[in-house]
């Protein structure tokens, strides 16, 4: 389903940046969205393909959504979470770890959609980083969402499995299109990692979404993560201890497999 463009002026930029829309919500409100520059804000300066997906997901589960609390994991722009505050989530918190500039554009874009939330909407921006040793929000989630986060494979996987392995694990729902690396898909690598972590994939939905400025279209799927009760747990925490150990031993333990 194409979306329609919207030109928004990225900050410091002279050169609008273009973006796809996300769809309106139910109400026919638009989620209006400022983009940031590479230099502030990194990848998160922009609206992927995989956002407006995920916003078409929420809206056909939007009564699961409305009164619930919502974590997006590597928000950027913010706009997955402040589409899930338009939906009617009573709490929302956006997180990242990039660059400084990416959150102070998450809190902008909160700021210009204030409109479209209830009164009693609590919608905030965090850091987060993902991996070992990293803390998790405080509060509890009923979903914790992301929007085409899992290139940041064996981080996220770990952040994943210790939101599923909590006293009172959120529902864990990520959208993504495939990416490669050398020739290798990395949401394939990410489903391999999670798996040998004891968690399995249950596919939701897929869509096909035009990537601009080619108009090409990409698919995109929905997933959903969760823990595998036929997994062996021994087993999962010794590949996790050994991938952590991996990572200690690399310049940047983040960007490990």
């Amino acid at each position: 389903m194409a979306s329609s463009l919207i030109v928004t002026a990225a900050v410091g930029v002279s050169t609008p940046l273009v973006h796809r829309a996300l769809p309106k919500l139910p109400s026919g409100g638009q989620i209006a969205l400022e983009l940031g520059s590479m230099e502030e804000a990194g990848s998160g300066s922009t609206v992927w393909p995989a956002a407006a997906a995920f916003c078409r997901w929420l809206t056909e589960n939007s009564d699961e959504i409305c009164g619930s609390h919502v974590l997006e994991l590597g928000s950027g722009t913010g706009g997955v979470g402040i589409f899930a505050a338009g939906l009617g989530a009573k709490r929302v918190l956006l997180t990242d770890g990039g660059p400084p500039g990416v959150r102070s554009l998450a809190e902008r874009n909160i700021e210009l959609n204030r409109d479209h939330f209830a009164a009693d909407t609590s919608i905030g921006v965090e850091k987060l980083l993902w991996g070992d040793g990293e803390a998790l929000p405080e509060g509890r989630f009923d979903w914790a969402i992301g929007s085409d986060v899992s290139y940041h494979c064996f981080p996220l996987a770990y952040t994943v499995r210790e939101l599923l392995l909590g006293d009172e694990p959120p529902r864990v729902v990520l959208c993504d299109q495939p990416r490669y690396s050398e020739g290798e898909n990395l949401l394939d690598r990410f489903h391999d990692l999670a798996s040998g972590m004891g968690l399995k994939f249950l596919p939701l939905a897929q869509f096909q979404e035009p990537h601009y400025p080619s108009d090409q279209e990409v698919r995109v799927e929905v997933y959903e993560v969760a823990v595998d009760a036929d997994a062996d747990p021994v087993a999962a925490q010794a590949f996790v201890d050994q991938l952590v150990e991996m990572g200690k031993t690399r310049t940047n333990p983040r960007l490990i497999i």
